[in-house]
C-alpha cells in the first residue's frame, strides 16, 4: 500500500537508533534497506554510491534514502556517523525490530510513502544541517537503555529532528520558488499577471504566491509589478523616443491615464515632465508603493 501524505501528517516509527565509528565490510556491497534510513556524519568523510551516483557525505550532513533504494560505501576517511531507521508512519502492522539490509533488490518495502508537498523525500536526499547533535545522540542513547516509554521518547526526538529538516527543505524550496517567479514576471510585466495567473503558470496556490512576495520583497506582486513598470517607463522616457501612450501600452497599462497617474505618485512628476526634467527628478529620488 503507498500512502500519499503532507509533511505535516507524518507520525513517525523508530526502529533502531545507533553510532556508528567507520562502515563495516557489510556496507561495501550493494544493499537494500526495507525501511527508511537517515544517516547524519559527524566526522571525516564518505562517498557512497547511491542508485549508481556517487555522493560525497562529510561532517553535518543528513542523508535520507527511501526504502529499497541502493547504496554502498566507494571510499571512507575517518567516517563517523548516526543512523537511523524508521518509518513516516506508524501502524498496526508496523515491525518493531530493526531489519537489516538485504542485499537483493527483490524484498518489498516495509512501508511506501508518497510526500504531496516534499517529493524530494520520496528520493535520496542530502541536507547540510547544523546542532542536530544532542537529539542524536539523546535518541541513541534511550534505545541502548531501553527504559520504560524509550520508543515513544525516540519517537519524539526524531519528529523534532524531521521538523527542523522540513523547515529546511522548504526554505530552500522557497527561494527557488521565487527567485523563478520574480525572473518570470520580469520577464512579462507587460501583462496583466495577477497571483492567479503566476500561481496557474507555476502551479501554486495564488495565496502561496503572495506570501512568497511578501516574504522575499516587502512588496505585494500587485504593488512590485506597478514599481517595476515605471523603472521600465522611466529608462524608456529618458532612452527613446516613443510616445507617453506607447510606453504606458509598453509596460502593461491599459490606460494611459492610471499609468501617468501611478508615475506622478511614485517619481513626483508627471511622464510628460519626466521626459524634460528627468535627471532632476531622478536625483530626488523616487517613492515606492
Amino acid at each position: 500500500m503507498t500512502y500519499q501524505i503532507l509533511s505535516t501528517q507524518i507520525n513517525p516509527y523508530v526502529r533502531f537508533a545507533g553510532y556508528r565509528d567507520g562502515y563495516s565490510n557489510l556496507y561495501k556491497r550493494t544493499s537494500y534497506a526495507r525501511d527508511c534510513r537517515l544517516f547524519y556524519f559527524t566526522k571525516g568523510r564518505v562517498i557512497l554510491m547511491i542508485d549508481k551516483a556517487e555522493w560525497t557525505l562529510e561532517q553535518g550532513d543528513v542523508l535520507m534514502l527511501p526504502p529499497m533504494c541502493p547504496y554502498k560505501v566507494e571510499r571512507e576517511t575517518d567516517c563517523a556517523f548516526y543512523l537511523v531507521n524508521f518509518d513516516y508512519l506508524i501502524s498496526e502492522k508496523t515491525p518493531e525490530r530493526a531489519i537489516p539490509v538485504s542485499f537483493s533488490p527483490d524484498c518489498s518495502p516495509v512501508q511506501k510513502v508518497c510526500f504531496r508537498d516534499l517529493p524530494q523525500l520520496d528520493e535520496p536526499l542530502k541536507i547540510s544541517v547544523s546542532g542536530l547533535e544532542p537529539l542524536f545522540s539523546n535518541m541513541t542513547s534511550l534505545y541502548k537503555e531501553k527504559t520504560f516509554y524509550f520508543r515513544s521518547e525516540m519517537n519524539a526526538y526524531f519528529s523534532l529532528i524531521l521538523s527542523q529538516l522540513f523547515e529546511h527543505i522548504l526554505s530552500h524550496k522557497n527561494d527557488k520558488a521565487i527567485s523563478d517567479i520574480i525572473e518570470y514576471v520580469n520577464g512579462n510585466y507587460m501583462k496583466p499577471l495577477t497571483n492567479k495567473a503566476v500561481g496557474e503558470h507555476f502551479h501554486y496556490h495564488p495565496n502561496y504566491v503572495n506570501r512568497l512576495f511578501v516574504r522575499h520583497t516587502g512588496l505585494s506582486l500587485h504593488k512590485y509589478l506597478i514599481n517595476y513598470r515605471i523603472d521600465t517607463a522611466i529608462i524608456m522616457l529618458l532612452s527613446g523616443t516613443d510616445s507617453i501612450t506607447e510606453i504606458a501600452s509598453k509596460t502593461g497599462w491599459n490606460n494611459v491615464g492610471h499609468f501617468s497617474g501611478y508615475f506622478k505618485k511614485i517619481t513626483g512628476c508627471s511622464p510628460s515632465c519626466f521626459r524634460e526634467r528627468g535627471m532632476y527628478y531622478l536625483g530626488k529620488g523616487r517613492n515606492k508603493l
